[in-house]
């Protein structure tokens, strides 16, 4: 569902703030984690966008969102940002991204957040 990259770049070319809410909670980054639009998040994260924002009333992030869709190209952008926060709750259930993605069975998020875990953990040991 990519296809809003121009959109994007004119709003970011013209000093639109990469973090804003609109009055329902959602950020640019959220609502384009949510509908697979792995091209526009690459894009606001390389604006500064928060990789770990939260949306308002459910506290779920872009990784949250994109997990829950199953949509692991955007899974695969989010977790390339070293500031990503894997152990961040979200929902009524407080259920972190890999709780989500074995809930869903997402067999391919499981293998990208088992990945990134283990490589903050070989990070962490040196």
């Amino acid at each position: 569902m990519d296809g809003h990259e121009k959109t994007v770049e004119v709003l970011l070319a013209n000093g639109a703030e990469v973090n804003a809410r609109d009055h329902y909670g959602w950020t640019a980054i959220l609502f384009a984690a949510k509908h697979g639009q792995s091209k526009e998040v690459s894009m606001l994260l390389k604006a500064g966008a928060d990789v770990n924002i939260q949306k308002s009333g459910n506290g779920w992030t872009p990784l949250i969102l994109a997990t829950v869709e199953n949509h692991v190209n955007v899974v695969q952008v989010l977790v390339e940002n070293e500031a990503i926060d894997l152990s961040i709750r979200g929902n009524k259930f407080q259920y972190t991204a890999m709780e989500h993605a074995i809930v869903n069975d997402n067999e391919d998020v499981i293998a990208i957040l088992q990945s990134v875990k283990a490589k903050s953990i070989r990070q962490n040991a040196l």
